[in-house]
Order: structure tokens, then C-alpha cells, then sequence
């Protein structure tokens, strides 16, 4: 009878554990999964974008591309990190920026392909130019683009470098410029930062 006794509570011990195991990977009826466009508290991630305006989140993804659009409450962009601008484009509402872990961010303020456009947007770095994060990239004219009816929409695309993201934000969320919306887990290959500013 002894014997028994402990063979049977050794196996409902295995029995509790089990459960609890499954319990854990599967999580409760209802969880949403940790990929969902949502505040996660309890996640981690090593890496994060802030937000180069401030204003309200109007759309995100975080499909293929991690993806965030602000509309905003300024007329400035400030870099959303440490890192180097690596491409400006044309009509200069549109940046490549690689962040100091390796992230490539696209980086674009309204959707206009209109070259008139152009005297709406202020570039204030240069191409290769290395600028900490809170660093003015652009003043543009909010009121001048509405004018034209075209979009003044800010919107953040993680291009490469990052196996793993997750929105930090949510749709109509309020957030300052310099908060993290875009958390990151970098792929296999981390860049060093002699790599990135060499």
C-alpha cells in the first residue's frame, strides 16, 4: 500500500505539471497572441523606436513590415533613435535611416509624389550625417500640405534588419515624440556600430 501511495502521487504530480506546461503554450480561451497591435506590458524587447512626432497613431502593421503612422501635432520630425541618415530622398520628406543595432527605418512624412511639393519640406541633417536620438530631421508645413490636399501623415516602416517587431502603440493613442512605438528583436546578423558609421 505504501508503494502505491507514493506511485500515485508522483503521477499526479506529473500529471499537474503536464497541465500546467500546456496551459502555459496555449494559453487561456480569449489570450490575445503577443503580435496583436497592442501595449504589451509584459513583453520585452532589447530594441525600440520612438516616435519622431508627436501626435495620434492613425495605423499600424506588423506584418512582413512593422509598421506605424502617426498623424501629427507639430510641425517637426526628430529622429526616432541613435543612428545615420543614410538616404535622403528628393523632394526631402523621406529618409532611409539605420539605427545604431542595425534596424533600417523608412521614414516619410505625407504621401504626395508631386514635386511642387518639395517647398513644404525642410531637411535639417545632410545624407551620411550620424545624429543622436531627439535630433531635428525636418520641419514641414502642416497647414500648407492640407491646403493642397495632401496628406501630412507620419509613418515609420521597419525596412531590414529585424526578424522579430511588435507595435508598441494603438490605434488613437496620444504619444510624444521620442516615446517607443515599434519594439525589436534583431535578426541573426547584428550589425556592430563600426559596420553601421564606418
Amino acid at each position: 500500500m505504501v508503494i502505491s501511495f507514493w506511485w500515485l502521487t508522483a503521477i499526479a504530480g506529473a500529471a499537474l505539471a503536464a497541465g500546467f506546461c500546456m496551459g502555459r503554450l496555449i494559453g487561456e480561451p480569449g489570450e490575445r497572441p503577443v503580435h496583436e497591435n497592442r501595449r504589451e506590458s509584459g513583453i520585452r524587447f532589447p530594441f525600440s523606436v520612438g516616435s519622431p512626432v508627436s501626435g495620434e497613431v492613425v495605423d499600424m502593421s506588423d506584418g512582413g513590415k512593422p509598421m506605424v503612422a502617426i498623424h501629427p501635432g507639430e510641425d517637426k520630425l526628430y529622429a526616432p533613435a541613435n543612428g545615420k541618415i543614410t538616404k535622403i530622398f528628393p523632394m526631402g520628406n523621406a529618409f532611409l535611416f539605420r539605427t545604431e543595432f542595425g534596424a533600417e527605418l523608412y521614414i516619410r512624412v505625407g504621401d504626395s509624389e508631386d514635386d511642387l511639393m518639395e517647398r513644404y519640406y525642410r531637411p535639417r541633417i545632410v545624407q551620411n550625417e550620424i545624429v543622436g536620438k531627439g535630433k531635428l530631421l525636418l520641419e514641414f508645413d502642416r497647414t500648407g500640405l492640407v491646403k493642397e490636399g495632401a496628406s501630412c501623415c507620419v509613418s515609420v516602416m521597419v525596412e531590414t534588419g529585424a526578424c522579430v517587431g511588435n507595435i508598441l502603440a494603438a490605434a488613437g493613442e496620444q504619444v510624444k515624440a521620442g516615446e517607443p512605438v515599434l519594439g525589436l528583436r534583431l535578426g541573426h546578423r547584428e550589425e556592430s556600430m563600426e559596420a553601421l558609421y564606418g
